[in-house]
């Protein structure tokens, strides 16, 4: 790459980060309240934490079925039968 090509992509870049920022600066931030936090809880679905999930999966997952739920697993998160 000679170094027009580079001071170019250089321009580019700094251009990009520059207007990501001012547009980022420029947001709006609200910060939730009490009312719109309880009510996003309570519409989010129990979702177990990472220790929980991995005990049920050793409880649950074994050699004799390990492949069926590798199988589930896939179809859940939309990698079927690839």
């Amino acid at each position: 790459m000679n170094t027009s090509t580079k001071h170019t992509l250089y321009a580019v870049a700094l251009t990009l980060a520059a207007a990501c920022a001012a547009k980022e600066s420029t947001a709006t931030v609200v910060p939730p309240t009490a009312t719109s936090t309880a009510a996003s809880e309570a519409a989010a679905p129990n979702v177990p934490t990472q220790a929980e999930a991995d005990a049920a999966a050793a409880k649950d997952i074994n050699a004799s079925n390990a492949d069926a739920e590798l199988e589930k697993l896939k179809k859940e998160i939309g990698g079927g039968d690839q």
